[in-house]
């Protein structure tokens, strides 16, 4: 009777951890979706970053004027939108950062879950039969291989991806300040 007992256990145990790395995998998916999301805003807050301090610098020095309706300075003003738009693309990395440690948290405990399951497949099996260890099924490894692609930002793969935006966003603040400084 006890080894009964003990056996539901065991098959209320297993559907316990089916059931965690199915919810796992739920929320890895929707990071997924959400670190596409903050990828896309990044490069696109890059690409407009650059575009605008371009569009201004060219602007005042064609005709001061023309950057903005008279009653407002266009030094001003433009120094006002590449501030708007540096704070823009800081926060766009900056969630994509958190959302990425997020999901390599997740990442680690659906590897370790599924690890630990090949080797309790391993351990019972008999010593003197071939181990027919249990790979993921297809979807986990799409989505767990999904999630390391979703991780890298384009034109700057690696794990240095937005730390490289981050400058390349300094970089460009830094040199319309000294176009608007040069301007004077």
């Amino acid at each position: 009777m006890s080894n009964l007992s003990e056996h539901l256990s065991k098959a209320e145990l297993e559907t316990e951890n089916e059931r965690a790395l199915s919810d796992a995998l739920f929320k890895l998916n929707r990071l997924i979706r959400d670190l596409k999301i903050f990828s896309s805003l990044t490069v696109a807050g890059t690409m407009f970053h650059l575009t605008v301090g371009a569009w201004a610098i060219f602007l005042l020095f064609k005709n001061p004027t023309a950057v903005v309706p008279r009653p407002y300075d266009p030094v001003q003003f433009s120094i006002l939108m590449e501030i708007i738009m540096l704070v823009i693309v800081f926060g766009f990395s900056f969630i994509f950062d958190r959302l990425t440690a997020s999901g390599e948290a997740l990442y680690q405990e659906i590897s370790d879950e599924l690890e630990w399951q090949i080797k309790a497949t391993e351990d019972t099996v008999e010593p003197n039969k071939v181990s027919t260890k249990e790979r993921p099924g297809l979807a986990i490894r799409l989505t767990m291989r999904e999630y390391v692609l979703a991780t890298r930002l384009a034109f700057v793969p690696g794990p240095y991806g937005v730390r490289y935006y981050l400058v390349i966003n300094l970089f460009i603040f830094i040199l319309y300040f000294s176009f608007i400084i040069y301007s004077r």
